[in-house]
């Protein structure tokens, strides 16, 4: 399922390389500036609803018990901090995602 999860981010997050560096100044101000972490978080609650649903139907739960909005947020959480990660440096922002969601798929197997 985190497969899954982690290839809709990849696909929405797929740029023309010629679009990068707009797409790291708009994610720098995002990530930086109050404001627009007050807005994002509306946008974001969108994501995580639907996430949640996705979760609910594959499990056969409501989406708004503990496991869709723990995928939820968790997932989130994961391709926020692959945008930092991404942003930070120069690899590739898919190369971010997926590591990132192999950790968390794998209960964060670079820790044991």
């Amino acid at each position: 399922m985190l497969a899954s999860i982690c290839a809709a981010y990849v696909e929405v997050n797929d740029y023309a390389d010629a679009d990068l560096p707009l797409l790291r100044e708009r994610m720098r101000l995002i990530l930086t500036e109050p404001a627009l972490q007050a807005h994002s978080q509306v946008r974001y609650a969108d994501v995580d609803r639907v996430v949640a649903e996705h979760v609910a139907r594959r499990t056969g739960t409501r989406a708004d018990g503990l496991v869709p909005r723990l995928v939820a947020l968790s997932t989130r959480a994961a391709a926020t901090t692959a945008f930092e990660t991404w942003l930070a440096g120069d690899g590739s922002l898919a190369d971010d995602l997926h590591a990132a969601f192999d950790q968390l798929a794998g209960g964060f197997p670079t820790l044991r």
